[in-house]
């Protein structure tokens, strides 16, 4: 794998943000959304995104590459082409508290194995702290954790709960709350649905 200098800068350019009052994934709200769907469409620059991944983590010696579905599961396929390694994702199979599995069909592929973690970005980390747990039911070791983009400082964190290192290209802050405890929900901040097709 060749290092890519511009590989940071490029994503860097690709990143499109706004600035609202959005409800993730996990179900947390923030004031920070990246358009990632736009992002994975870039498949000449992820190739070179991925190859940049695919150096940072190779020293961890990963003998399969997993993403959660959806974008991780993107970036995790290109990654794993890098590195000549299987891929394998996670899929969300319950929206009540964001857990995700590799499905049965894939599970023997990791049992036993050195696993490396991706996602296109960490913002709370729900889905990759549930498909980590769920790797370890399998008998899989996670031996690094991945991201194009961090937002916050959850990516680190989670890598910490982990034990293991977290490798990212592109950073950006952002406010993260519970529903219960966001401020633009109780100021009467309306939602900025449009921003998230």
């Amino acid at each position: 794998m060749r290092p890519l200098p511009d590989a940071r800068e490029q994503l860097e350019h690709a990143l499109r943000t706004a600035n609202g009052h959005f409800v993730y994934e996990s179900g947390h709200h923030g004031d920070l959304w990246i358009d990632l769907q736009r992002l994975l469409a870039h498949t000449p620059h992820m190739r070179a995104w991925a190859s940049e991944l695919a150096r940072l983590t190779y020293p961890e010696r990963p003998e399969v590459v997993c993403g959660p579905l959806v974008g991780g599961a993107f970036v995790a396929q290109f990654v794993a082409s890098e590195l000549g390694l299987p891929c394998v994702f996670s899929e969300r199979i319950s929206d009540e508290d964001s857990r995700f599995r590799v499905p049965p069909s894939l599970r023997a592929l990791v049992q036993g194995a050195r696993v490396l973690l991706l996602d296109d970005a960490i913002n709370a980390g729900a889905a990759c702290r549930s498909t980590a747990r769920d790797l370890r039911e399998a008998g899989a070791s996670v031996v690094a954790l991945a991201a194009l983009v961090e937002l916050g400082d959850d990516g680190s964190k989670l890598g910490g709960e982990l034990g293991v290192p977290f490798h990212v290209l592109a950073r950006r802050d952002r406010q993260l709350w519970r529903p219960d405890s966001c401020p633009l929900c109780k100021r009467g901040t309306p939602l900025s649905f449009e921003l998230m097709r």
